[in-house]
């Protein structure tokens, strides 16, 4: 997948200096294929490197400012030691998941069977979460019309341009209920981070 979190590579770092980023894209998704061989091996390894047990060492490595934001990755962790370490033992592929933007369906049992063909038609995997960001538009994604006219991949950029409407629109409504201190900071803690 596409995306980086800095602070997954400072706490690998830590763990493993010797373990970096190897491949421009993300080992994130939806599953974890796992070898046991190689887990045990860097379970060890952390274990080594550190003198504590790896789930000790992995918290002890990830930054205090980072605990309650995400500041460790399995997924990024065995990725790249398994490609720095066991680089002829996998084949890299593109892994095309929907996860957050699926969220216009309350849940599995709402697709019907032709809406499960179109989005498995671009997407290897689909989640399914409870939290429903946008209900007021799964009537229209839901509809043949739309599905007969756009692609699956259509609904991340639709999702994000609600986000953005959505930030634009509650900052425009900080504007009228709050003093400008109080709007900035909000926008700076809570808003900036969704862009």
């Amino acid at each position: 997948k596409t995306e980086f979190h800095e602070p997954y590579f400072s706490t690998i770092a830590k763990l493993l200096p010797d373990i970096r980023k190897v491949i421009d894209a993300s080992f994130i998704s939806e599953h974890m294929v796992i070898k046991s061989d190689f887990m045990r091996a860097l379970t060890s390894e952390i274990e080594a490197s550190s003198g504590k047990n790896f789930q000790e060492s992995i918290i002890n490595a990830i930054d205090s400012e980072n605990l309650c934001r995400s500041g460790f990755s399995e997924f990024e962790t065995y990725g790249n030691y398994v490609m720095t370490r066991y680089p002829d033992s996998y084949i890299l592929r593109e892994w095309h998941s929907l996860r957050t933007h699926i969220k216009i369906y309350r849940n599995a049992g709402e697709l019907t069977e032709r809406q499960i063909k179109w989005l498995v038609s671009y997407y290897d995997a689909i989640s399914i979460e409870k939290v429903q960001l946008f209900p007021f538009i799964a009537p229209l994604i839901q509809s043949q019309i739309f599905q007969k006219r756009f692609a699956p991949q259509s609904l991340e950029q639709i999702d994000d341009m609600l986000i953005i409407k959505f930030i634009m629109n509650l900052k425009r409504l900080m504007g009228k209920i709050m003093p400008e201190k109080c709007q900035n900071f909000i926008y700076r803690k809570y808003i900036i981070i969704y862009i």
